[in-house]
């Protein structure tokens, strides 16, 4: 597993990191991300520095990933499980 706490969105060329990621996780390996919800929190990174899931989803998709769960855990966090794509 490798997890991504807070720092999506501070990674640069999303894409292609996530892409050579996967040589790091086995088959069944997962890819878990909890990252700040975008808008205006009483915590985390201002508005202007967050992803939304939307445009997570569209880059960790490019890279070849699959959603596996998302979980509506916390106020102020999206918490979402991937899994490489078997179509890559």
């Amino acid at each position: 597993m490798v997890l991504i706490v807070d720092t999506y969105h501070h990674i640069e060329d999303r894409i292609d990191y996530f892409g050579a990621l996967q040589a790091t996780l086995r088959p069944e390996g997962r890819l878990v991300v909890l990252e700040y919800k975008p808008g205006d929190l009483p915590v985390g990174p201002s508005a202007r520095h967050k992803i939304s899931p939307e445009v997570r989803e569209k880059e960790l998709q490019a890279a070849g990933y699959a959603l596996i769960e998302s979980y509506a855990t916390h106020q102020y966090h999206d918490f979402e499980v991937w899994a490489v794509a078997e179509t890559r």
